[in-house]
């Protein structure tokens, strides 16, 4: 018999959601939608309105202007208790007096949702789900952090939601827990099939759990997109230095390149601009490739300084020939040595490598 819980699968639409405290914009036109059964996550810097956003999803704010849809039906106005949403928040908020059991059989509970039988099976069934089947009986501070994570997770899975809304429900934890714990999270979702909303202002668990990624700054949606088109096509230059690490180089459009200071970058999207743009050039430190010696195509580069990353480490470059030009390389840690700060080196990269973006 299939043990997978039945949670009804809903898709979400935001038009127009704004929202401001007198004065104070934070945010600005909304607009999004998301797919029934799609892990979204918002991503962005602190006080760029992620948290506001996911707080008027779940009913704790009220829009200034905009509407939400919620499966075929405006929820706007709606109280938090009448939108089917359960939410997982960065403080835990377990009730310290309640068993884990107890936690997760509250919510049902105070619905009047079936039986106590059928509540406390209900309840074990998520506790197991979530790695807990040992744990029903403990308390609270007879938990780690991770394991409170575990059941705020569980007593929001309780309700049976449509939506989930999770508010940087990792940022708590040290970084193995961590990424065990967003691990489950994606297990569960998919198992579930529950929508789910998932804020954090860590790029990595950002691509590493979503279907798609929405990167705010300022209360606005720059892009919204799979973490991959999000890492490889940044619509803009906030969202190119946001996600990932990369060097940065400005010139002006020419023919197939850009020039930048005395040099010619290799940089075939180029082409699609005006000549003369002013624009930004983006690498991403795996498109570098490092030469000790003069290459064909290569640029004239010194080592500035060393990143050890485990297998890989990471090459900062000072460009000789280019006006506060900077960029990165990642190479196999165990070449390092040859790259010490202060040598002389020459970089490269294919021509379709750089993310060109007009200034």
């Amino acid at each position: 018999m299939d043990a997978t819980p039945h949670i009804a699968m809903s898709g979400v639409s935001l038009t127009g959601i704004e929202k401001s405290y007198g004065s104070r914009t934070v945010l600005a036109g909304i607009n999004m939608e998301l797919a029934q059964g799609e892990l979204v996550c918002l991503l962005g810097p602190s006080g760029c309105g992620k948290t506001t956003l996911l707080r008027i999803l779940a009913g704790f704010e009220t829009p200034s202007k905009g509407k939400i849809v919620l499966n075929g039906v405006d929820v706007t106005r709606l109280p938090p208790n009448k939108r089917r949403m359960g939410m997982v928040f960065q403080a835990y908020s377990l009730f310290p007096n309640m068993t884990a059991l107890q936690n997760v059989r509250f919510g049902p509970r105070v619905r009047g949702a079936g039986n106590a039988a059928s509540q406390t099976a209900e309840a074990e069934r998520l506790l197991a789900m979530v790695g807990l089947a040992a744990h029903v009986q403990k308390f609270p501070h007879q938990l780690s952090g991770g394991q409170q994570q575990r059941v705020a997770l569980a007593r929001a899975l309780a309700v049976k939601p449509d939506i989930l809304l999770l508010d940087e429900p990792l940022s708590a934890l040290d970084a193995k827990v961590r990424t065990q714990l967003r691990s489950e999270i994606r297990r569960i979702q998919k198992e579930t099939g529950i929508t789910t909303v998932f804020v954090t202002h860590d790029q990595e668990e950002a691509l590493s759990i979503s279907d798609r990624v929405a990167v705010m700054n300022e209360g606005h949606v720059l892009q919204i997109a799979a973490p991959a088109a999000i890492y490889r096509e940044p619509a803009n230059a906030f969202v190119a230095r946001f996600i990932g690490a990369g060097g940065v180089l400005q010139g002006r459009t020419e023919g197939q390149g850009v020039r930048a200071g005395s040099v010619l970058l290799n940089a075939t999207a180029a082409g699609a601009l005006p000549l003369g743009t002013d624009v930004e050039v983006f690498l991403r430190p795996e498109h570098v490739t490092l030469h000790e010696s003069e290459a064909a195509g290569a640029i004239r580069a010194r080592v500035d300084e060393q990143t050890f990353f485990g297998s890989l480490t990471r090459i900062k470059l000072g460009l000789h020939d280019v006006p506060q030009g900077e960029i990165w390389a990642d190479i196999p840690s165990d070449r390092a040595a040859r790259y010490t700060p202060g040598a002389a080196v020459w970089a490269s990269w294919l021509p379709d490598s750089p993310r060109v973006l007009a200034r």
